[in-house]
């Protein structure tokens, strides 16, 4: 089965990583556009707190400050992990669930695959199958290959 657009999760984990291989193998031999994505959530200042900022922008420089080091960090494994495939990286920073947010990149991107780790930095909710994996399954406009947790 051939796939022309897949879109690669990831949230830095070590599991994450792992799904890496099987998707360069795919964009290397079969000339598949990769998405590497990570989703950051996003967080809101009380308006009440931005008075006792000495300058109120500084909120909005730290979160764009984490966007690019984000960026700079996707860029990075993308390059190590995809040894000259290219990658198109994506960070989405949003106060939705990320499984949302994966879905909807997917979607509004036209992915024939989506693949993602079964775990990921989940807690003791993600025991069975990681949370975020479960509602992207869930939720999915495509495939989804869910590579297992190393041993």
């Amino acid at each position: 089965m051939h796939f022309k657009n897949i879109v690669i999760t990831t949230d830095f984990s070590e599991d994450s990583f792992r799904a890496f291989d099987a998707v360069a193998y795919e964009g290397k031999m079969e000339g598949s556009k990769l998405s590497l994505v990570t989703v950051a959530e996003d967080w809101e200042v009380p308006p009440a707190f931005y008075g006792y900022l000495p300058d109120p922008k500084l909120v909005d420089d730290y979160r764009e400050e984490h966007r690019k080091k984000l960026e700079e960090d996707l860029q990075k494994v993308a390059k190590e992990k995809f040894h000259g495939v290219d990658v198109t990286c994506a960070v989405i920073i949003s106060s939705n669930p990320p499984s949302d947010e994966i879905n909807k990149y997917a979607k509004d991107n036209n992915a024939d695959l989506l693949v993602i780790g079964s775990h990921g930095r989940g807690g003791l909710a993600s025991f069975v199958l990681g949370s975020t994996a479960q509602k992207v399954i869930k939720g999915s406009p495509c495939p989804v290959l869910v590579i297992p947790r190393a041993e």
